[in-house]
């Protein structure tokens, strides 16, 4: 096991994580503007459907190519009532606010623990932005890029 003084902040990815579809899902921190809480009267674009799966079927070839290659479902586990949030992407054509599930919380992870979608899931997926994924001990974490992926540098 490497130690802390191994790691190499350029081998470091740090990404925006909440959750979409009973997983955790992330965006790398540098396209996301700003997160915030949503007043019980907004109403807005969700993460799920900017990330093209808001077709159940969709959603349920995901759960299960990720389940057959182990990854545990969080979606079985009970869900705490939290405030709603939203988190705003900088695209290159603009800003995008979108709803999202559970805390909005930034994490590193290290180029070793990021790998890309095994070929069953990338064969049956309806998310084109849907790029890969992390691991966190054995809960994945899926990584979504959007494909306007010219995004404002910073």
């Amino acid at each position: 096991m490497r130690g802390e003084a191994d790691r190499n902040p350029a081998d470091e990815l740090p990404l925006v994580v909440f959750e979409a579809w009973g997983f955790r899902c992330g965006v790398e921190a540098r396209i996301v503007d700003s997160q915030s809480i949503i007043e019980p009267e907004e109403e807005m674009l969700t993460a799920e459907a900017f990330f093209s799966l808001c077709d159940e079927g969709a959603a349920d070839s995901i759960r299960s190519g990720l389940l057959a290659v182990g990854a545990r479902d969080a979606s079985s586990a009970p869900t705490p009532r939290c405030v709603r949030r939203s988190i705003t992407l900088a695209l290159a054509d603009g800003l995008v606010r979108l709803a999202v599930s559970g805390p909005v919380e930034l994490a590193t992870f290290q180029a070793r623990d990021l790998h890309p979608l095994p070929a069953l899931v990338e064969a049956r997926c309806a998310a084109s932005a849907l790029r890969g994924f992390a691991l966190e001990g054995e809960s994945p974490i899926l990584l979504f890029i959007p494909r306007a992926a010219a995004l404002r540098a910073y």
